[in-house]
């Protein structure tokens, strides 16, 4: 019995940390930032804040 679990240790610890490395990514991915939901308000140019989503489209895109 000890022959065949010392047989498949390999394969077993590289399954763990492929498994490890594929959840720790997943988690990385789906963690969500805890602070800015929005832009900065200083990466809007003074006098636009708020014109391109309340203003009214007078142009239209062909």
């Amino acid at each position: 019995m000890m022959n065949l679990i010392a047989a498949r240790a390999p394969s077993l610890v590289l399954f763990g940390s492929i498994q490890v490395a594929m959840w720790s990514f997943v988690w990385s991915q789906w963690h969500q930032p805890g602070h800015l939901k929005t832009p900065l308000r200083s990466a809007i140019p003074a006098g636009h804040v708020g014109k391109g989503r309340y203003s009214l489209q007078t142009h239209a895109y062909a």
